[in-house]
């Protein structure tokens, strides 16, 4: 992780120096979810915000995706529901706009309906949370994106854990600890290793 921020962190600066506003833009999206991995909410917040401004001024459409998911997990990390509301708002704006007839399957999509089962877990709506995680995994297997799926399924294991299906909850994170053993997701399997399902 520390060689990690080193190399962001350099981008980042790299980017500024040059003037390219883009790169720039880049720059605060990766550190912003650098800071989330380590549950730094203020930190991440921060970062994310300043992404924010800079592709709503460039009117870069996917960056701002990306960026508002982490800005939203983020106010999710801090408790604020609210927040992560609006931004949840904003993404689902953002993907509406993107969408054709002829869309399938992507990957912005798999990862705003994960985002969306986080929130309403959070808010107490287990059943809508778990038909969202489920769509988010359907998604992510049909984009044979194996880390992406990971991650749901933990998710998933944590909201079955949650709703007191002990035995769910055991074969979801047992799915998730298999991919993330597989890919060497060295991170990913520590979290749910440290969950214990």
């Amino acid at each position: 992780l520390s060689e990690a921020r080193s190399h962001l962190e350099e981008s980042l600066r790299s980017a500024q120096q040059i003037g390219h506003s883009f790169l720039t833009g880049l720059g605060y999206m990766h550190l912003a979810y650098y800071w989330l991995v380590l549950k730094e909410w203020e930190r991440s917040l921060e970062y994310g915000q300043r992404g924010l401004e800079i592709f709503q001024e460039l009117g870069s459409q996917e960056n701002l995706i990306d960026t508002y998911v982490s800005v939203s997990e983020a106010w999710l990390g801090q408790g604020n529901l609210e927040n992560a509301q609006t931004a949840c708002d904003a993404i689902e704006n953002l993907l509406a706009e993107a969408r054709t007839e002829e869309a399938g399957p992507n990957l912005q999509q798999a990862r705003a309906l994960r985002l969306y089962g986080s929130l309403r877990r959070a808010q107490g709506d287990f059943t809508t949370a778990f038909d969202l995680f489920n769509a988010s995994a359907q998604q992510f297997t049909s984009l044979d994106n194996q880390l992406e799926l990971g991650r749901t399924l933990a998710e998933l294991a944590s909201l079955s854990h949650a709703g007191g299906d002990l035995v769910a909850a055991g074969s979801y994170a047992s799915q998730a600890r298999a991919i993330f053993a597989g890919l060497g997701a060295a991170l990913d399997l520590q979290t749910i290793e440290n969950a214990r399902y």
